[in-house]
This record gives C-alpha cells, structure tokens and sequence, in this order.
C-alpha cells in the first residue's frame, strides 16, 4: 500500500507549505498557521488546504493509463507501426510506456511522440 503524505499547501498557487504523515497532524498544524495569520492579521478564510499526496497520485494514473489507451487506439486506427515512429527517432519503449500509462516518460517525452506520430500520418495522408 503506499504512503500518504498530508500536506498543507495555499490553495490558490498550490505552494507546499508543510508535510505530515497523518491527517490529525496536518490539520493541528493548519489551525496553527491560521491563528498566527489572524494574530499578523493576515487572515484569508480558506487560504491553506490539506492535500493528500496519494489520492492526487492515483488520479494522475488513472489519467495516464486512459490518455495511453486513447493514444494507442488512435495510432492502430491510423495505421502507424511503433517501428515507424523509432524512425522518426522515437525509443522503442517509449510508445508501450505510454499507451499502458506506465510511469517513466515525461511530457516532453510525450509530446515527441506525438508528433512523430503526426508527422508519419502526415505523410500517410499526403500519399492517398
């Protein structure tokens, strides 16, 4: 099972704040930080928020497992081999990482394949 982390963020621009290991103690410490704000009179109802590091893990993979999927549907019903996007210098892991949603690849790494992909069906395209 893996590990929450609480952690107490501003809810406007999501800057971590603090991290704790239980929700108890990431909620004591909130009110902490929202008293000292009253005191400096610098109170903003809801300014602080608790957000569990897991839980945003998990919908994240639940995002990239769906998006490969789509991806990988797509590039079968265009026609697009994975040996033709390695020619257009695509690593030959990267396309089954990404169409299972595994972890490893960034978005940098994503947008290449995609546009290898587009680029190939491009030409696709220009042959019919």
């Amino acid at each position: 099972m893996k590990h929450s982390r609480y952690i107490i963020r501003d809810r406007e621009a999501g800057n971590v704040i603090d991290s704790f290991d239980t929700p108890d103690e990431a909620k004591n410490e909130l009110i902490k930080f929202e008293k000292a704000d009253k005191k400096e009179g610098s109170y903003t109802p809801d300014f602080y928020e608790i957000w569990d590091s897991v839980e945003e893990t998990e919908i994240q993979e639940t995002i990239k497992e769906r998006l490969g999927k789509q991806i990988e549907a797509l590039r079968k019903e265009c026609g697009v081999s994975t040996y033709e996007l390695e020619q257009k210098g695509i690593h030959p892991s990267l396309p089954a990482t990404i169409e299972k949603g595994q972890k490893g690849y960034s978005i940098d790494s994503l947008i290449k394949y995609l546009n290898a992909f587009l680029s190939v069906g491009k030409k696709e395209k220009k042959k019919t």
